[in-house]
């Protein structure tokens, strides 16, 4: 009776222990899941159809310890994202939040590499790369998007841009 006892108890437990692995298993891969369709989800994008003003809302973070990235909110940073879009002449106001536990700045920039400072419009910066917004920091620039092009957005800090942390603003006629 004894042995019976003990064959019945093992069996309850290597039962209980597939349900648990089957358990584990399945919230990790729908967890995998939603989030590559949130990284798959289309961009944001911010467009102005005429010059005048536009005001811009920029979040920057980690999505991991290997993806950083920018976002229109904090629940949607992303990389690389968003793209902005504005006319010739509009002035541009970018509100700058580090949702972030590092630091981060944002530079409009001619070409997208790490630690560029080849700004595409005067004043076109938040912090540097040697100053930039701590974690939970809040910054703003304004500037003129005096030409046309497409330019990419950055943060300056040594190997962001390489995580991830870039995205495209283009200015048409």
């Amino acid at each position: 009776m004894n042995q019976t006892t003990k064959r019945c108890d093992t069996a309850w437990y290597i039962a209980a222990a597939i349900i648990i692995a089957v358990i584990i298993a399945s919230s990790a891969l729908t967890y995998q899941f939603i989030q590559s369709n949130n990284s798959n989800a289309p961009s944001p994008s911010t467009s102005s159809s005429s010059a005048g003003s536009v005001t811009i809302t920029v979040y920057a973070g980690e999505l991991s310890s290997s993806v950083y990235g920018f976002g229109n909110t904090s629940s949607t940073v992303t990389s690389p994202r968003p793209t902005f879009t504005v006319k010739v002449g509009t002035t541009v106001t970018v509100n700058f939040t580090n949702a972030g536990t590092m630091p981060h700045n944002w530079a409009l920039v001619t070409q997208k590499t790490s630690g560029n400072t080849n700004l595409a419009f005067s004043k076109a910066q938040i912090a540097s790369l040697g100053d930039p917004v701590p974690a939970s920091g809040i910054a703003t620039t304004t500037f003129v998007a005096s030409r046309a092009g497409t330019y990419y957005y950055i943060c300056q800090v040594d190997g962001h841009v390489a995580l991830g942390m870039w995205g495209t603003f283009t200015v048409t006629l």
